[in-house]
């Protein structure tokens, strides 16, 4: 019986399904073996097990046979007929999105030749339609008839045009692959030519009936050419947006409407093709694009079934904003003292953005101005000052500029510096040194005196904030008095710095304003800081004496002073005042202050300058002198009559108030800077 069957009986391949499961269930039921494709398997411990295994394997055996060694991989493992038959259904009746929208891009891409089988042809489509059915694909009857009747070629255009033109009621698939095949059995047998005259006839009139047909092919609608309201364009949309591409049709008719992007179909009339939820159509054919993506860019085409209306052509283009990351991705970067760094980073989106490199500022966060452009900042010879955070930013008008910070670290031995050299202190009283040390890798800070290394004691402690290292040394004594030094290690290299700790008095400050309201004295004021009492205060001031050609300072004049017991309420500032007589008039004079106490002199003060007051009476009559001259010469005879000796005083009483501005820093050259000797003071 099974070799009867074979001779019209095509095994199972990946085009037959359809055809091979009805013959295959028709043979199945004549072997009386159906049964243990629909029934669940019994229990082994069942009576009637036993016979359905005799059959499950009969029914086994004949499957087998009859498919393509392409297909066992489907059942050679299956332990039942019923699941071999649920398996070949499984993978040739998918009911997946993507099987379907395989279907339908094949139903919309078959075209029949003009020379093909009608029958062959009809047989194709329709295998398609069911594998569609059973796919899930819900198709209603007169988009079938559409989509068929796009399957034509050319040459049947009037064959198109009349069925379209007949009542919808009256158009059914049957009705309209009966005329089909009434139509291609008239163009096999025209009147008064045979058959194969016919063909013959097909041939030669090839060329020249496409074209008459495709003229009848435009005008499917009654006369009523469909064409394109709406017009291609392209758009620029930001990823994430929505878009709505228009496709406006009138006179659309029957025809089917397609929207393609490449040689994928999206849509086929209302029907979604593709299996994105993004896409839809919105108000008629328009499509809808939601949540963009950049890789939605591209030609959009919406296309008429006409196959002579141009298509609708929308080019997409996606904006994307600027995005940046840092390479490495850690955004750490580190270089030693004097070397060469590269910062990068790389930045993407659509149009390609622009890059430039900022500086953000210690302690505000704020960024600098820009230090860099491009994805790559060097940095030559770097120095510690040039550690910190830069910012790559990266910005191409869509969205909001972005950045991302690296961090540089620059390896460097220690630097030091301190804010005060000299440190007064007394005895009994406390005493701080402080250096501020920059190091990378973290250094370790040390202090000796005298070049001993120092160990904290209950009078001495060392502590460090940040960058500030601070050594108090508490009820300081004679032996505390000395040279120390902070010193500060790394795997770098080491610095050092030195302070003194004194007992001897600190240097004098002038408290006195610089001109005198007398004529022949004026009230000098100053202060001095010393723990111990002072014992002992040198004044020295001298006139400076200048003329027309040159000026030169005068004699030092040698003040000693006692100073009175301060009060309690002030045990450290000292403020002395004495009054200098008998000086004269219109003059320039400066002085000195050195102080001692029981640890000895101090540092002499920086020179101090004071002007004593002009008389009233010189200045008139020398104003009235050059006046008078100038009213009988002119203004020219200023110099020729005038006497050199009255306009030089003059300017130097005009210039008077500025010139402490103009001699400081001569006489600072000159006398300035050095302990004074007592036996070279007085000259």
């Amino acid at each position: 019986m099974a070799d009867s069957v074979k001779a019209v009986f095509t095994k199972l391949n990946n085009a037959n399904f359809i055809a091979w499961k009805f013959r295959m269930q028709t043979l199945l039921e004549r072997e009386e073996v159906w049964e243990v494709i629909e029934v669940p398997i019994p229990d082994e411990k069942n009576d009637s097990f036993a016979e359905w295994k005799k059959k499950d394997t009969k029914a086994r055996n004949t499957i087998a046979m009859f498919v393509e060694d392409n297909q066992l991989r489907f059942i050679k493992k299956a332990e039942s007929a019923k699941e071999m038959w649920d398996n070949l259904r499984c993978y040739h009746e998918k009911a997946t999105i993507g099987n379907q929208a395989l279907l339908l891009h094949q139903l919309c891409s078959t075209m029949m030749a003009e020379d093909a089988d009608v029958e062959k042809h009809i047989e194709y489509v329709e295998n398609i339609y069911e594998k569609m059915d059973n796919a899930g694909v819900d198709l209603s009857e007169m988009l079938r008839i559409i989509l068929f009747l796009r399957t034509l070629p050319p040459s049947y255009s009037t064959f198109v045009t009349s069925v379209e033109t007949c009542p919808q009621e009256d158009v059914t698939m049957e009705s309209v692959l009966a005329r089909l095949r009434e139509e291609s059995m008239k163009r096999e047998c025209q009147p008064g030519v045979s058959c194969k005259e016919e063909k013959v006839l097909k041939v030669e009139t090839k060329d020249r009936g496409s074209t008459s047909n495709s003229k009848a092919s435009s005008v499917p609608n009654n006369g009523l050419v469909p064409r394109f309201i709406s017009r291609g364009h392209t758009y620029r949309a930001v990823v994430g947006d929505t878009l709505v591409l228009p496709c406006e049709v009138e006179n659309l008719g029957t025809l089917v409407l397609l929207w393609r992007r490449g040689s994928n179909v999206l849509t086929a009339s209302q029907l979604m093709v593709t299996r994105d939820e993004r896409i839809r159509l919105v108000n008629g054919y328009n499509l809808e694009i939601s949540e963009l993506e950049p890789q939605d860019a591209g030609d959009y085409v919406c296309q008429i079934s006409d196959k002579v209306n141009k298509d609708q052509v929308h080019t997409v283009e996606i904006l994307v904003p600027p995005s940046v990351r840092a390479i490495p991705p850690t955004g750490q970067v580190t270089a030693r003292k004097g070397g060469a760094v590269t910062l990068e980073c790389k930045a993407s989106g659509n149009p390609v953005p622009s890059i430039y490199w900022t500086k953000r500022q210690s302690g505000t966060g704020k960024s600098a101005a820009k230090i860099g452009e491009g994805p790559v900042l060097s940095l030559e010879r770097v120095e510690r000052q040039q550690a910190g955070v830069y910012q790559c930013t990266a910005d191409n008008s869509v969205g909001d500029p972005v950045t991302v910070d690296m961090r540089l670290d620059v390896l460097y031995p220690p630097d030091i510096s301190v804010e005060k050299s000299w440190i007064h202190s007394g005895e009994g009283f406390e005493a701080q040194l402080e250096c501020i040390v920059h190091a990378d890798p973290q250094p370790t800070v040390s202090w000796n005196q005298n070049s001993f290394p120092l160990q904290p004691t209950d009078r001495r402690t060392m502590s460090s904030r940040g960058n500030r290292h601070t050594l108090t040394i508490r009820h300081v004594q004679q032996e505390d008095f000395g040279n120390y030094s902070c010193v500060a290690d790394n795997s770098l290299g080491r610095s050092k710095k030195y302070m003194e700790v004194s007992g001897r008095p600190g240097p004098a400050d002038f408290l006195s304003p610089p001109w005198s309201r007398s004529t022949d004295s004026f009230n000098l004021t100053w202060k001095v800081e010393s723990y111990p009492p002072l014992q002992e205060v040198r004044l020295l001031y001298r006139k400076l004496m200048m003329n027309e050609t040159f000026q030169q300072p005068g004699r030092w004049h040698d003040v000693i002073l006692t100073p009175a017991p301060r009060p309690p309420s002030e045990p450290l500032t000292h403020v002395m005042a004495f009054t200098l007589r008998g000086l004269q008039h219109s003059s320039v004079y400066e002085a000195i202050v050195q102080a001692k106490n029981r640890y000895g002199w101090n540092e002499v003060s920086d020179i101090f300058q004071f002007y004593t007051q002009r008389i009233s009476s010189d200045i008139h009559s020398e104003e009235m002198q050059v006046a008078s001259s100038t009213s009988r010469s002119g203004s020219t005879s200023l110099h020729r009559n005038a006497p050199k000796s009255s306009v030089w005083r003059v300017v130097t009483l005009t210039l008077l108030p500025i010139l402490p501005w103009v001699l400081s820093p001569l006489c600072a050259l000159l006398h300035g800077g050095t302990l004074f000797d007592r036996s070279k003071l007085i000259i």
